[in-house]
């Protein structure tokens, strides 16, 4: 957020779980780099983003294990 303060309307990241009809976990989440695209944000924020999208990618397979 200190790169571009409109970011904060997408920070934190969020996570949406849950079961379908058919009783399937269902995961949703805005891609990272979305973000970092929508706010104009640069370099600066790769090392950031690299580790928001490690993080990500545990929480939804955890969800989905």
């Amino acid at each position: 957020m200190q790169a571009a303060a409109t970011a904060g309307i997408d920070l934190p990241q969020k996570l949406l779980i849950w079961h379908d009809k058919a009783g399937a976990t269902q995961v949703s989440c805005d891609d990272p780099n979305g973000v970092v695209k929508r706010h104009g944000l640069g370099g600066e924020v790769e090392e950031p983003l690299v580790a928001m999208s490690v993080l990500l990618r545990g929480l939804v397979e955890t969800a989905v294990a």
